[in-house]
């Protein structure tokens, strides 16, 4: 499997729209878009911003047909061996129970809530991974 960085504004974004479907997406090409993929196309993606020490993870998905299958575990252990900073922070929905099963398995702990922060009106857990 490969896991790298992507410039691609289009491959950014197709894929950002097979896994997040119907939701705004606005390329920046100063943040960080590491993608998964292996030799039938592309599985997954990582989006986000390093300040000096600190990541902060913005979306991480798996296309919807891939999902379940251990891949979100390899995105994130290849996300872990890629980068170089003290911290990485995310937000995640409470409602989003494999996000959360996973982000636990890789150490993130939860710092602080939103309440209500979703459209939906559920509240987003800020997690936190010291490294």
């Amino acid at each position: 499997m490969d896991f790298q960085k992507s410039e691609s504004k289009s491959q950014v974004c197709s894929l950002y729209q097979k896994i997040f479907p119907g939701k705004v997406f606005e390329f920046d090409a100063s943040q960080n878009f590491n993608i998964l993929s292996d030799a039938n196309g592309d599985i997954g993606f990582v989006h986000f911003i390093q300040i000096e020490e600190m990541i902060e993870i913005y979306d991480l998905g798996i296309v919807p047909s891939l999902q379940n299958k251990g891949y979100g575990k390899v995105l994130m252990a290849k996300f872990f061996e890629s980068i170089q900073a003290s911290r990485v922070i995310l937000e995640v929905s409470v409602k989003n129970n494999a996000a959360l099963k996973l982000y636990k398995k890789f150490n993130f702990v939860k710092v602080g809530v939103s309440a209500g922060y979703y459209q939906d009106g559920s509240d987003a857990l800020l997690m936190e991974r010291v490294l």
